[in-house]
């Protein structure tokens, strides 16, 4: 019997399901309704067999083709990097994301200077990002430490 939660069509139309399964290969347990499929599983030796030579050619395909990819996606992000339609901002962050480094704020830093030439920026917009980000961590901890301390009256 169809469960209850069905609605009358569901628990009907599953009925003629399980009417049609009686009929075909699927045969209805005695005493259940639980279908029984009675169709053969393949055989192992069904299968065809694959020799070592295509292995190892389809495990080279897949590593080419995983190589490929990491290619085209760093090219894509030194493109993301360059690009003069993003602001010097977006291009330092892709910057770092490239490298796994983030930007110093030591503005003698001589990592600066790569920064600048990899991101086609001046090392005046490098410098203007880090005062931003200073800007930024600062009003952070000003907002953070606001919160912290109740008002007084």
């Amino acid at each position: 019997m169809p469960p209850l939660w069905l609605s009358r069509q569901s628990r009907q139309s599953t009925r003629h399901c399980l009417d049609d399964a009686r009929r075909s290969h699927l045969k209805v347990a005695p005493n259940t309704e639980k279908l029984v499929d009675l169709t053969p599983l393949p055989l192992v030796s069904d299968s065809p067999h694959r020799a070592a030579g295509d292995l190892i050619n389809d495990y080279r395909a897949r590593r080419a083709f995983e190589e490929e990819e990491r290619a085209q996606r760093r090219r894509i992000q030194l493109e993301e990097q360059r690009s003069d339609l993003n602001p010097p901002d977006v291009r330092i962050r892709a910057w770092e994301k490239v490298h796994g480094l983030r930007m110093p704020s030591d503005t003698t830093h001589p990592i600066l200077d790569v920064i600048a030439g990899d991101t086609r920026l001046t090392l005046v917009e490098v410098h203007g990002e880090q005062q931003a980000r200073v800007a930024e961590t600062a009003r952070r901890k000003q907002l953070k430490s606001s919160a912290a301390t109740p008002p007084q009256e």
